[in-house]
């Protein structure tokens, strides 16, 4: 019985060896690689023409156009896009090299996210066929102002790092060193790449986030809904301390004004609402207001709504006044006052240019992080330091006789 189920794992042996080698063959048919050349990109096209950026992917897609010098996304009523992250993505694309070409056969561009998503007017099939295994692509297709295809790339599945030579793909997720990358037009040979190429298709992420930048303020003030919300910070000069008004033997807690200060000079956005939308929809027909003057002689009054997930609905009014005729100094030496005028001079039209941009933010609503209004908008007994408690005398102790 031994030599006989000896013969049979034996034959067993050479049939799957057999498989395996038919197998093999067969994958290298369809999976060959070769080194990258030495010069070559990924894609080739005029990078000054570059006026439309499309980017589709199976979770949405955002189309990013070039207008008067700006760029603007479209499906946000052309609002001003991140100049930086859209002249990235452009430059990133044309510097692409491949580290190592590959000939891929059908059946493997699904597996390797190789294959467009479905969705939208412009979608088109691939240079390969779809296969059923594994998920659709990034489709980032260039186009010059006349609307004609530049370039045209899909970004496929990531490659993560590698530990003792094996893919740490669930181990760690967020640490990809490279991506598969297909464009069409270049014989359908796929490239890897060691570019992470990061751009996914939400619009609200290609916005422009920063707006206005609230610095050196020279006053802080609640007007809300209830008599409790109402309060003011004020301070003689940049480097003083912040005082409540009205104050009657109260002190604020210790680095409000200094956490207020810093909240305002980085406050962001998260979205924006469309220029239609109705500001009572929004609970900014009674709003809270927050004021802020500066000492360089900007108002800036925050409307802010009703809190909606983990965002409030805000608009913004600005008025700007800077003084325009600099104060001398009794002190002032001859020789400083040209340097002196100059200065001030360049000061004055960083003021104006601000004043300008920062006018335009009154135009739309905006969804601001919770996190970055909530500290403003506390009860005015919720910024007054609390007394510390006495301490209780210990006991004397007792003598013994």
């Amino acid at each position: 019985m031994k030599r006989k189920h000896t013969g049979i794992l034996l034959v067993l042996v050479v049939i799957v060896g057999g498989a395996g080698l038919i197998l093999q063959k067969r994958n290298q048919s369809q999976w060959s690689e070769s080194a990258a050349p030495e010069s070559g990109k990924v894609l080739d096209f005029p990078v000054n023409d570059v006026a439309h950026v499309e980017i589709r992917s199976p979770k949405g897609e955002v189309h990013l156009a070039k207008k008067n010098g700006v760029w603007v996304v479209a499906e946000k009523a052309d609002y001003p896009a991140d100049f930086q992250r859209v002249s990235g993505l452009i430059r990133q694309l044309w510097e692409l090299r491949p580290v190592q070409q590959i000939k891929v056969g059908p059946s493997q561009s699904g597996r390797l996210e190789l294959t467009e998503p479905d969705h939208g007017a412009n979608a088109q099939p691939a240079a390969t066929s779809r296969s059923d295994a594994g998920a659709a692509g990034t489709v980032v297709e260039l186009k010059n102002e006349n609307d004609k295809t530049l370039a045209k790339i899909i970004l496929g599945k990531r490659v993560m790092a590698k530990e003792n030579g094996q893919e740490t793909l669930g181990r760690f997720p967020s640490m990809p060193m490279g991506r598969y990358v297909l464009a069409p037009g270049n014989g359908g040979n796929v490239s890897l790449v060691n570019q992470r190429l990061e751009f996914d298709a939400l619009p609200q992420s290609w916005l422009k986030h920063d707006f206005v930048k609230i610095e050196n303020p020279e006053s802080i003030s609640l007007t809300g809904q209830t008599g409790p919300k109402h309060w003011t910070l004020t301070r003689s000069d940049a480097k003083a301390d912040w005082k409540l008004t009205d104050a009657k033997n109260e002190e604020l807690n210790k680095g409000t004004g200094t956490s207020f200060t810093n909240l305002l000079s980085s406050l962001r956005f998260t979205d924006v609402l469309p220029p239609d939308a109705k500001p009572e929809e929004y609970g900014l027909d009674k709003p809270e207001l927050l004021t802020i003057q500066t000492f360089d002689r900007f108002t800036y009054t925050l409307k802010i709504g009703k809190l909606s997930s983990d965002s409030y609905p805000l608009s913004v009014s600005v008025t700007a006044d800077p003084a325009k005729e600099r104060a001398v100094s009794p002190d002032e030496k001859p020789e400083d006052k040209t340097r002196l005028d100059e200065e001030f001079k360049t000061h004055l039209k960083q003021l104006e240019e601000k004043a300008a941009s920062e006018k335009e933010c009154e135009k739309r609503i905006y969804l601001v992080p919770k996190f970055s209004l909530d500290p403003f908008l506390k009860d005015r007994a919720d910024l007054i330091a609390k007394p510390s408690a006495s301490p209780t005398p210990s006991p004397t102790p007792r003598k013994n006789r």
